[in-house]
């Protein structure tokens, strides 16, 4: 399967309600490590302080100029990364995570790892699709490594 064709721009203040709503969507929230809703205010200081960090970087991804998701790296160490992803809800199912996740790997060199719920068999899938190893379970997770 070829992937789908995905354009990345660096996420805006003005994203906040959509990134908020796909945060709080339910299978979000099921495959998140903090499950519990979040709320606006809380939202937008965490979005805040997420595009003045220099360690953090924050994408939304956009197919065919509509937004579809979202990808984030967290610097862990100077040459080590971790990467997540959200897909937005009116799209999983679609190819849209295999191409988030295979064509953004490229915005960071070194080591990027991925932490993967052990039930979320859609993340595992895509991972592993777009190169990534397993290197350990932990906390009911797989941890995913990816060398760049």
């Amino acid at each position: 399967m070829e992937l789908i064709e995905i354009h990345f721009r660096k996420a805006m203040l003005n994203d906040a309600d959509l990134l908020l709503r796909w945060r709080n969507d339910e299978g979000s929230r099921k495959n998140s490590n903090n499950s519990a809703p979040v709320l606006p205010e809380r939202h937008l200081k965490w979005l805040l302080q997420t595009l003045a960090d220099p360690n953090r970087i924050l994408l939304i991804a956009e197919h065919e100029n509509v937004p579809v998701g979202t990808i984030r790296f967290d610097r862990l160490a100077p040459e080590t990364w971790e990467m997540s992803w959200t897909v937005a809800p009116e799209f999983r199912g679609r190819g849209i995570g295999k191409a988030l996740v295979g064509n953004g790997t490229s915005f960071v060199a070194g080591e990027i790892q991925a932490v993967v719920k052990d039930h979320n068999l859609a993340s595992i899938r895509i991972a592993e699709e777009a190169g990534f190893k397993k290197i350990s379970h932990r906390d009911g997770c797989l941890v995913f490594s990816l060398r760049r």
